[in-house]
C-alpha cells in the first residue's frame, strides 16, 4: 500500500480560506508563507506528520514532532510551476528540511501538465505513472528505493533513481564516506561495488539481495 492512504481534508473554515485564495487572481506561490495561511499550513503539516508516522516522505528520517523547522509541507508538483495544485490534497506531504531545501522546484511530472489549458490545469494526475518522483499517495516506497543501514539509498527503479538524485539522499555518504564498520568489511565493499556497477533491474535486485545478506552478518 502507498505510504499515505488518507489525503488531508480541510474543515469548513479552512476550506473557505483555500477557495478564497484560489479565486484571487493575485494569489501566487509566493504567498504560500503569508500569515493568513498559517492555520492552513499547520493543519496540513500535522495531518501528514501523523499519516506518514513521523517520517519524511523522501528520506524516511524522523520529522520534527511539533515545530515546523524540520517538518515542511511539500508540494510534489512544485507550487511555483502548478498554481492550481497548491492546495490539492494529493499534491501535499511532509518532508524534512533537508529534502525540501534540496528538491526545491524540480519538475517531477513525467509529462508536464499543460498549465495553459484551463481544463487540464485543474485535473491533478491520478496515477503513479504520471510522476518521475516516488509519490507517497500512489507508490510503495520500498518498491523503488532500498535503504541500507538506515543511511545509504539505492534506486531500484527509474523513479527510485530520480528521487535519490532529486533529494541528494546520499549526500552524507558523498561528503563523509561510508561508516567505518562498513568500510572495514571487504566483502561488503566488493558487493557494494557490484551493486553500483549493475545496470539492469534484475542485476540490481540480485546485487541488493547479496549485499543485504552480507550486512546481516555484521
Amino acid at each position: 500500500m502507498p505510504d499515505i492512504n488518507t489525503p488531508v481534508s480541510f474543515p469548513p473554515e479552512l476550506e473557505a480560506v483555500v477557495k478564497a485564495k484560489l479565486a484571487d487572481p493575485a494569489f501566487t506561490h509566493k504567498d504560500w508563507s503569508s500569515d493568513d495561511l498559517q492555520s492552513v499550513r499547520s493543519f496540513i503539516r500535522q495531518h501528514y506528520r501523523v499519516a506518514q508516522r513521523g517520517k519524511c516522505a523522501y528520506c524516511k528520517r524522523i520529522l520534527g514532532k511539533q515545530a515546523a523547522a524540520n517538518c515542511h509541507v511539500e508540494h510534489l508538483l512544485s507550487k511555483s510551476l502548478y498554481r492550481a495544485f497548491i492546495f490539492e490534497p494529493k499534491n501535499l506531504c511532509a518532508v524534512c528540511a533537508e529534502c525540501n531545501t534540496v528538491k526545491r522546484s524540480q519538475e517531477t511530472a513525467s509529462a508536464p501538465v499543460d498549465t495553459l489549458n484551463k481544463n487540464a490545469a485543474k485535473l491533478y494526475p491520478r496515477s503513479a505513472d504520471a510522476f518521475k518522483v516516488v509519490h507517497p499517495h500512489f507508490d510503495v516506497y520500498d518498491e523503488h528505493i532500498e535503504i541500507l543501514r538506515d543511511r545509504y539509498y539505492v534506486g531500484k527503479t527509474p523513479k527510485g533513481y530520480f528521487t535519490v538524485g532529486a533529494c541528494d539522499l546520499n549526500a552524507h555518504m558523498r561528503e563523509f564516506g561510508w561508516r567505518p564498520e562498513f568500510v572495514d568489511e571487504g566483502d561488503a565493499i566488493r558487493k557494494a561495488s557490484v551493486l553500483a556497477a549493475a545496470t539492469t533491474q534484475a542485476d540490481i535486485k540480485a546485487a541488493i539481495r547479496d549485499l543485504q545478506d552480507t550486512l546481516l552478518e555484521f
